[in-house]
């Protein structure tokens, strides 16, 4: 159920305020920007907090570094996937599996959060009565003070409008592991993308925006330069292997995604 519903009394919402928060920040290779990313998680107004820390088998200091904070930082725990280079989903369902919190949020290590994010979310999802949460974020290039854009989803999502068009950004979830249960991002392409749909498919979903900056996402030339093409293959994908639609209502989804995206991208990102 997607309504926000209001003054209802639940079970899940009592001592909220105190809950756990299980971050899950997969690194691979990110001794350039890991400093920034676990600064502004120690940084947070809300410190009830536990940060998952999953090293992908790195070969620079990454896992050093972290480690490191460990050692200062109990709230900080870092472990390492099985085989090199599994892929940020395996990382993730790694921390997933390991962490302990009521809350899940994600974090990659090459973006960073605003320092009132984690107490944001909690206070809109007890007024809301909400399990799942996402909201606005920045987007920046290179240097973190070279902000070039941000980005404001314009309603709450729901399935149906997230078939059409993404606007939930990873970096910006949470969500209630009591209400919902514990996640697991399936092994596609996309699979950020393929969580977040079966989650809002869950009849026991009760999603809320946060219209504010929560969090910074870093663009690099990689992703600006990205092959479209497959892009469109691996969504196309999503619809037909993930939520097993049909070839017309897949090829249907796909085009309003694509005009979605363009919109997104030279409409909703808002260039400072």
């Amino acid at each position: 159920m997607l309504e926000v519903v209001r003054d209802v009394w639940n079970p899940f919402m009592q001592n909220l305020n105190n809950s756990l928060v299980s971050i899950i920040m997969p690194i691979y290779n990110g001794e350039a920007y890991i400093h920034d990313a676990i600064s502004s998680v120690k940084k947070q107004s809300y410190d009830n907090w536990e940060l998952i820390i999953i090293d992908d088998h790195s070969n620079d200091a990454s896992l050093q570094i972290a480690q490191k904070y460990a050692e200062q930082d109990e709230r900080i725990k870092v472990f390492q996937t099985e085989m090199l280079c599994s892929g940020a989903a395996k990382a993730r369902n790694l921390g997933v599996q390991y962490c302990t919190g009521r809350y899940i949020a994600f974090l990659d290590c090459d973006d960073y959060w605003s320092a009132n994010k984690i107490q944001l979310q909690i206070a809109l999802m007890k007024e809301h009565n909400a399990n799942f949460c996402y909201g606005s974020y920045a987007i920046f290039s290179g240097d973190v003070n070279n902000l070039i854009g941000e980005f404001r989803p314009q309603s709450l999502i729901s399935y149906s409008k997230l078939l059409r068009g993404c606007d939930i950004g990873c970096l910006t979830v949470m969500y209630d592991s009591y209400a919902l249960g514990k996640h697991f991002f399936p092994m596609v392409d996309k699979e950020d993308y393929a969580l977040w749909l079966k989650i809002l498919k869950s009849e026991h979903a009760r999603v809320v925006l946060c219209e504010s900056i929560i969090a910074f996402y870093r663009v690099s030339s990689e992703s600006l330069s990205s092959n479209k093409w497959r892009e469109l293959v691996r969504q196309y994908n999503v619809y037909r292997r993930v939520e097993g639609i049909g070839v017309l209502k897949s090829l249907f989804y796909l085009s309003c995604y694509t005009c979605y995206g363009l919109k997104k991208h030279y409409i909703n990102y808002r260039g400072k």
